[in-house]
């Protein structure tokens, strides 16, 4: 009987010691909620605005025209298109900066008012190119050959960044310091001071669109395309902004 009693001694102080280890555990775990209930944090917001002068642009021009033949458009068509790219290729623009965005042949109707139909009135052909262009000091020289040798549609002038990416990660950085001054700037009013980062979120990174020169209509080119020169003076290409902002939460430490 004496070995028995033993032995259930032995076990309910096992079970004793088990439950007295859950408990310090326990214990523990709410020591360490309390410590963190008590840690202080400061949430700010960074923000920056930064303004850059564009080094590239394109051009969207197209070369248009009609006749009675649908082989007689696309010719004329073609030898036009080789005029006006070959005169932007000998200012010096690299063949891989042009673009042939689309080619179109198609009948063109006319309505008749007499007979309250749409009658049969040629064919229409038309090519649209892009010219990206890396030396913006080359922008009047090619928007004046462009006319002059035969564009009668100059659809729009775009300025654009090389590497926007860059651009948007300078940005950020400096969203992320102006949220550190000014958590060290509402901080500073008290004895208080900024402790590590807890977190951090970026909430806007973005171009905020990019300048154009504008829009010229056919009509206009085809009468100024004689007398078409570059005047650089007269392409005012502004600035491209990129706007960042970031969230931080910081730990404030005494």
């Amino acid at each position: 009987m004496n070995y028995f009693a033993e032995i259930v001694t032995m076990v309910a102080m096992h079970k004793l010691l088990r439950v007295l280890t859950l408990l310090l555990l326990v214990n523990s775990f709410l020591a360490v909620q309390a410590e963190d209930s008590k840690q202080r944090l400061i949430t700010v917001t960074g923000k920056s605005s930064l303004k850059l002068d564009p080094d590239k642009a394109s051009v969207s021009f197209a070369i248009i025209n009609k006749e009675k033949k649908a082989e007689s458009a696309r010719k004329r068509n073609e030898t036009a298109s080789k005029r006006v790219l070959n005169a932007v290729r000998d200012l010096g623009v690299k063949e891989k900066l042009l673009k042939l965005e689309s080619m179109q042949i198609h009948e063109e109707k006319k309505y008749n008012s007499k007979t309250r139909t749409y009658d049969f009135d040629g064919y229409k052909a038309a090519r649209s190119f892009v010219v990206e262009l890396h030396d913006l000091d080359l922008l009047a020289e090619v928007i004046a050959a462009v006319i002059s040798e035969g564009s009668n549609e100059l659809s729009n002038v775009e300025y654009g960044l090389k590497k926007p990416e860059a651009a948007k990660k300078l940005a950020l950085k400096d969203a992320m310091v102006n949220a550190i001054d000014k958590t060290d700037l509402i901080l500073s009013a008290s004895s208080s001071k900024r402790g590590k980062l807890v977190e951090v979120n970026e909430l806007s990174n973005n171009l905020i669109g990019f300048p154009r020169a504008g829009r010229a209509h056919p009509r206009m080119l085809s009468l100024a395309s004689a007398d078409a020169v570059a005047e650089k003076d007269s392409y005012a290409q502004g600035q491209i902004e990129i706007e960042s902002s970031v969230r931080v939460l910081f730990e404030i430490i005494d």
